[in-house]
């Protein structure tokens, strides 16, 4: 989406925004359920605020992702963004390459672990020795939860790898290759 203050909005899968067909020249305030990535328009004037249910998080202008199934955790690309807890009203200031999730009243801040966190909205994976559970979970946020490990499958087969935008096939033939995996696309979902 791109929001008439010149903000860019890419929503996830069952991902939805409200926002006003104009913004007050004082703020611009839009409401989220599920995940999205945004990436601020500058307006020092009006700060951009994000509502989800457990959470506000406030910009003046920087690129991050939001995601609000369950609790809110926001990871930030640039700039600077606060969270809030809306049941506290306790907060943390992040920077890039830090996230905060709020869970009920409780603000917590860390490091973002995975570089894959956004790859549902870029294509871009890059995983280093990460065990293949973990790879098919981060590949379903960009795929739509196509793949499925059988319980045969053995998780020992770690993979160093990195698609950009690569297309299914190609990714399930590194699989193949690397993990030994056989790819069985008779059943649902694959």
């Amino acid at each position: 989406l791109l929001l008439k203050d010149g903000t860019k909005v890419w929503l996830n899968n069952d991902a939805s925004l409200s926002y006003p067909t104009e913004f007050s020249q004082n703020n611009r305030v839009v409401k989220l359920t599920g995940e999205a990535f945004f990436d601020v328009a500058k307006n020092k004037d009006a700060p951009f605020q994000i509502e989800t249910p457990q959470a506000t998080i406030e910009v003046l202008g920087t690129s991050f992702n939001v995601n609000s199934k369950s609790t809110t955790v926001v990871a930030v690309k640039s700039g600077i963004v606060k969270v809030m807890s809306n049941s506290s009203g306790k907060y943390v200031t992040i920077k890039a390459g830090e996230a905060a999730e709020v869970v009920k009243e409780e603000v917590a801040y860390f490091e973002i672990a995975n570089p894959n966190y956004n790859s549902w909205q870029t294509g871009v994976f890059v995983f280093s020795e990460l065990p293949l559970l973990d790879v098919v979970n981060d590949l379903n946020t960009f795929y739509g939860n196509k793949l499925v490990l059988s319980t045969a499958v053995q998780s020992t087969c770690k993979l160093t790898a990195r698609f950009d935008n690569a297309p299914l096939e190609e990714v399930l033939k590194v699989l193949q290759l690397t993990c030994g995996v056989s790819i069985d696309k008779s059943k649902p979902g694959v």
